[in-house]
């Protein structure tokens, strides 16, 4: 049995027994299954015969009594169903899709997205009226990190006092920039990776793909959907020409001037990009490479699934630079690079400042 089953399993028997929390929150990545997950539970808190109409409703986002809530681009767009098509779209198309390409898809990727004060008014006011069908009102908060303080603290005031036969599932990819007094009222259920059994046949079933690839690509995504569904649709080679490009510069560096004016000219082309959501993919991409290279370095070659191949890089000899005396400092930089991304700092100042420390730290060699 899966890590997955186990959950659905402990969930099933709660919910037998009348001990399912009021309140869940799923934490784990979108590619580790969150929303499959959350749409499952929602088809056990309001279907009482699992092979009746109800289950096709919840499953095309038609019931009446499954409310949602996502980010959405600006503050002025108030009401639960903005959107409300393409959030339809988004679940049968991406069911296991990121907030990045839920924000290229209703055309705002330049912003991050945010669950405004205005939406939970709304959710106050919809699970305040009587349930349509007689049972119980589901609201799943997907991504729910994305509320502020503000929309926290009035979340806050019907997760503490719920009206009747109402249950909310929340969904995060990131547990501690949710407000403590909201996590301490749900119920967490850590979301783990999906098994290379499980997502090579959803990538089989989905792509029709042959058995071998697929088990292939799950292998090399590490138990997430969305970098298995990238590197088929081949959407990780951008990140891979300029993560080699980084890395070069910054070894030439050290006897080539010219070399920091190539980075210049690398930092300013991804600072410049207009979504912050990709310039934190790559991140989140450099983190990976960074990691598989120490593993390669160290002897466990077994493990590494993302070798760099394009123009003719020396993936063997790189890794020979990333050992115990630097990838601490290495992952750090990128971390706080991240950060202040997301707290929208000048891109062009932080991917200049990482390229430059990076020079330093590639250079730096491992201790005895």
């Amino acid at each position: 049995m899966t890590i997955h089953e186990t959950i659905k399993n402990q969930f099933s028997k709660a919910l037998e027994k009348g001990t399912i929390s009021h309140a869940l929150l799923l934490d784990g990545k979108a590619g580790f299954g969150t929303l499959p997950l959350a749409k499952w539970m929602a088809k056990q808190l309001l279907c009482s015969n699992q092979n009746d109409s109800c289950v096709h409703k919840v499953d095309s986002l038609q019931h009446p009594d499954f409310h949602f809530c996502y980010p959405v681009a600006s503050a002025k767009d108030t009401s639960l169903t903005t959107y409300q098509e393409e959030w339809i779209r988004f679940n049968n198309e991406t069911p296991y899709g990121s907030l990045f390409e839920w924000m290229e898809l209703i055309a705002s990727e330049k912003k991050q997205g945010g669950i405004n004060v205005s939406q939970i008014n709304e959710i106050i006011h919809v699970l305040n009226l009587n349930s349509y069908e007689g049972g119980n009102k589901v609201m799943l908060i997907w991504n729910a990190d994305a509320m502020n303080t503000q929309s926290a603290n009035k979340l806050l005031k019907i997760l503490e006092e719920p009206p009747k036969k109402t249950y909310f599932i929340l969904i995060t990819e990131h547990y501690n920039e949710l407000l403590p007094t909201i996590t301490s009222r749900c119920q967490r259920i850590q979301v783990p990776r999906l098994s290379e059994a499980e997502l090579a046949s959803i990538l089989f079933e989905k792509y029709e793909i042959d058995q071998a690839t697929a088990e292939q690509f799950a292998k090399s995504a590490y138990g997430d959907m969305s970098i298995a569904v990238e590197q088929i649709e081949s959407k990780t080679e951008e990140f891979e020409e300029l993560f080699i490009d980084w890395v070069r510069y910054a070894f030439m560096a050290k006897t080539k001037l010219s070399a920091l004016q190539k980075i210049h000219e690398w930092s300013m082309n991804i600072g410049s990009w207009n979504s912050r959501e990709k310039q934190k993919l790559f991140l989140a991409y450099c983190i990976d490479i960074f990691r598989q290279a120490l593993l390669q370095n160290y002897g466990s070659q077994n493990l590494v699934n993302m070798p760099l191949q394009k123009n003719n890089f020396k993936w063997e000899n790189f890794s020979q630079y990333i050992h115990g005396a630097n990838i601490e400092a290495i992952l750090q930089e990128i971390n706080e690079a991240h950060y202040h991304i997301e707290r929208n700092a000048l891109g062009k100042l932080v991917f200049l400042d990482l390229a430059i420390k990076m020079t330093r730290h590639l250079h730096t060699r491992e201790t005895a």
